[in-house]
């Protein structure tokens, strides 16, 4: 698997260069930036999205987490959610989860691995909203009463 150093190195340019052009920066010229695709395209380099993520705080995707995809409404609702995403340039992790898996539930979203949460179960209590709150990670509940 190559690097974004592998890359570098077999365009002649920087690793800072590199990033530019994955980026989409305009600060570099149109032939070395055709180089790096070139590079890029020789070596089969796909971007690491953890390092992206470190680097923006933001994953470009919204995780639904949902007790069951089972019968034609939980199909349909995470069709129509993911496509909304879509026009919205994110992605859309679909989290099949109950009490016998909450803390990777809870890890999921807390540590961040979704930039918000669209939530359709009954596992996530009270506690959990007061600590969304509290860490500002956006949320949508779908039926479910407030109290």
């Amino acid at each position: 698997m190559s690097t974004i150093k592998d890359v570098a190195k077999k365009a002649g340019v920087a690793i800072s260069t590199v990033s530019n052009v994955i980026n989409n920066i305009d600060v570099v010229s149109p032939r070395t930036r055709e180089r790096v695709l070139q590079a890029i395209k020789e070596l089969d380099y796909t971007p690491n999205l953890n390092g992206r993520h470190l680097k923006s705080s933001r994953t470009g995707f919204l995780g639904l987490f949902i007790t069951s995809v089972e019968g034609p409404y939980y199909a349909s609702l995470a069709d129509s959610i993911y496509k909304e995403c879509c026009k919205f340039g994110y992605g859309l992790n679909i989290n099949i989860n109950g009490l016998n898996n909450l803390p990777q539930t809870e890890q999921f979203i807390f540590g961040k691995k979704v930039d918000g949460a669209i939530i359709l179960n009954d596992t996530i209590n009270d506690e959990h909203v007061e600590k969304f709150i509290k860490l500002k990670i956006p949320v949508v509940f779908v039926d479910r009463k407030s109290v």
